[in-house]
């Protein structure tokens, strides 16, 4: 089942799909002792925190009202578990650093923290959706949702979380 804007509806509480960003979660390849999202997710039960990944961002990635996010799975290509939906309470600066003199002077960098909560209205579909989605970029984990949905289907929905 595609995941259009009635399915968002039903089955996820998003009357609109622009009040929305994507975050697909990836582990950083760079980085050879960090854990898979998908396997943090894994360990979670229903206190599922939003994993401050993005936290200390330099830009406002998370813009929007709400944050749908998903993990890949390590092993499966293109398939990615449903993590939750998280409403942004807050982001607002939370430093400011100086980069190097350049020819017009010091520029100032903001650093963003998102205060999140999860969506209690989903938290029974944490683990449990597995969607099949093709990212064109394999880099960019931030996506408005409405330009990635019809990418993304529900392979299906478990009895039980994966």
């Amino acid at each position: 089942m595609s995941i259009s804007p009635k399915v968002l509806r039903t089955k996820f509480h998003i009357s609109n799909p622009k009040n929305c960003k994507l975050h697909a979660a990836v582990r950083d390849r760079e980085d050879p002792n960090q854990t898979e999202p998908y396997d943090i997710v894994k360990m979670y039960e229903t206190k599922i925190q939003w994993r401050k990944w993005n936290n200390n961002a330099p830009r406002k990635d998370y813009n929007r009202k709400y944050i749908f996010s998903i993990v890949r799975h390590p092993k499966v290509k293109d398939s990615w578990l449903f993590a939750g939906i998280f409403v942004v309470s807050s982001n607002p600066p939370l430093k400011q650093k100086w980069s190097k003199k350049t020819w017009t002077g010091k520029r100032a960098i903001n650093r963003y923290v998102y205060t999140v909560r999860l969506d209690s209205k989903t938290k029974h579909l944490i683990r449990k959706v597995e969607i099949k989605f093709v990212k064109k970029n394999p880099r960019v984990i931030r996506f408005n949702l409405e330009s990635q949905l019809p990418r993304m289907t529900i392979v299906r929905i478990h009895k039980t979380k994966q």
